[in-house]
């Protein structure tokens, strides 16, 4: 059973492409200094890879694209790598602050952690074993 000590990484989920895997090589073991992961972490934080993979090949294509397109009637709209940028940026940025990836997000999550190892936390749970009914002996 995986543990969520602080640099804990889980394991690469199967199937993940060459850029994908490069990202998780980058990515995962700068996050698992930062939060205690596990392994159910694994899921989010290949979405997480394959989403930046995604924005950084239409990133990529952008740049030899026009911004406008012209339709088969001559109405200009919006190159449709705009829509996948964009996308795949909603989904990093969720993903980003689960992981701690912003400075507000890392505030949060060390405050989360400090609650949960305060003594007041460590004060209610005695409170709580103290008024749990004894078995009878």
């Amino acid at each position: 059973m995986a543990d969520s000590k602080s640099g804990y990484q889980p394991p690469e989920p199967p199937g993940m492409g060459k850029r994908a895997r490069a990202k998780w090589a980058a990515m995962v073991p700068l996050i698992a200094q930062q939060v205690p992961l596990k392994e159910v972490d694994a899921d989010a934080l290949r979405q997480y890879c394959e989403a930046a993979v995604m924005r950084e090949k239409a990133v990529e294509e952008m740049e030899e694209a026009p911004l406008l397109m012209a339709g088969p009637n001559g109405a200009e709209y919006g190159n449709p790598l705009l829509k996948i940028i964009k996308e795949q940026e909603v989904v990093m940025m969720k993903l980003a602050e689960r992981f701690g990836l912003d400075p507000s997000s890392r505030r949060r999550l060390q405050i989360e952690a400090a609650k949960a190892d305060s003594g007041f936390t460590e004060f209610l749970k005695r409170g709580r074993d103290r008024a749990k009914p004894q078995a009878a002996s």
